[in-house]
């Protein structure tokens, strides 16, 4: 809808980037697929997701990208969990097997990290 209301204003649009769902938005933006095409796309997206047999999780982190490399690099982490997406200079993301992003999620507390 915002898309819509944008090139109703006459707002160019000139990128488009997306995470997660909005993956289909930036795609429905550039023309690459129609409407019609984004709201099923999103739908089906929706109907498996909840489908799915997972022991992960994610973790929203207020750090630098290097400092949670580090912190991932230790053994007890790697092939553990992942930086899922950096969203900023000191916000990111880490994905990763449920008992991992808890013993990250402890100590980034106890480090006083968001």
């Amino acid at each position: 809808m915002l898309l819509e209301i944008m090139r109703n204003a006459h707002i160019p649009i000139s990128a488009a980037v997306g995470h997660s769902s909005g993956e289909i938005a930036a795609a429905y933006s550039q023309g690459i697929i129609s409407a019609e095409d984004a709201i099923c796309i999103a739908y089906y997206r929706g109907f498996h997701t909840r489908l799915a047999k997972s022991t992960g999780a994610i973790l929203a982190v207020g750090s630098s990208e290097d400092d949670i490399e580090k912190l991932l690099e230790e053994p007890e982490f790697v092939g553990q969990a992942c930086i899922g997406a950096v969203n900023a200079s000191n916000s990111l993301t880490v994905s990763g097997y449920v008992d991992a992003i808890h013993e990250i999620q402890a100590i980034l507390k106890d480090e006083q990290k968001f």
